[in-house]
């Protein structure tokens, strides 16, 4: 089942005009609310992702540092009291470092992995900033097109009515009223020819 598209009267310039002017008058105040709404919720979100991107940064920052600040007591271990240690304290120490610096490693690659997701919000804030400024674009579009459209519609149909309806509105009443003319004389005769 196919719906049939309306398609504007073109028997009448003047209602042509006036309806294509409401037809852009519409459109340019739908279409910029639209784009604007999809807008602001694409920069909602990027705000999300950011604060949360922060809290990560922030998060192995930490962890990084506690790391570091474990590894301290590395200095002051020197060769006088690396020889003291027993084996069972050497090895241990020996697995502590083996870990810590397989935390670094983690922290490491946890670091490049939050500096890539902040290039890539770097990139979509660009992106939220030209959107702003296609929002002042679809600003303009939407006063331009409702400026256009109300006078369009506004000259349309001033023209249209003044033009055409009114003169037709005249030609039916004129119509009306000799007709009804006639059907008064055509009754009149019909009454006086019956009385002769």
């Amino acid at each position: 089942m196919n719906l049939p598209i309306p398609t504007l009267p073109t028997d009448n310039l003047y209602k042509f005009m006036a309806l294509s002017g409401l037809a852009i008058l519409i459109f340019s105040l739908v279409f910029p609310v639209i784009r604007m709404s999809e807008i602001k919720l694409k920069m909602v979100e990027l705000e999300i992702q950011g604060e949360i991107l922060k809290i990560e940064k922030n998060h192995i920052i930490f962890e990084s540092n506690k790391t570091v600040e474990g590894q301290k007591w590395m200095v002051h271990l020197d060769r006088e009291k690396l020889a003291k240690l027993s084996k069972k304290e050497l090895d241990y120490y020996l697995n502590e470092l083996i870990l810590q610096g397989k935390d670094l490693d983690n922290d490491l690659k946890r670091m490049i992995e939050v500096k890539k997701k902040f290039v890539e919000l770097e990139g979509r804030i660009k992106l939220v900033e030209v959107l702003n400024k296609d929002l002042r674009f679809y600003l303009i579009f939407l006063m331009t097109g409702g400026l256009l459209g109300s006078f369009l519609c506004s000259f349309g149909f001033g023209l249209w009515y003044v033009l055409v309806q009114r003169p037709n509105d005249l030609l039916l009443k004129t119509q009306v009223e000799q007709s009804r003319m006639k059907q008064e004389a055509r009754q009149k005769e019909a009454g006086h020819g019956d009385l002769s």
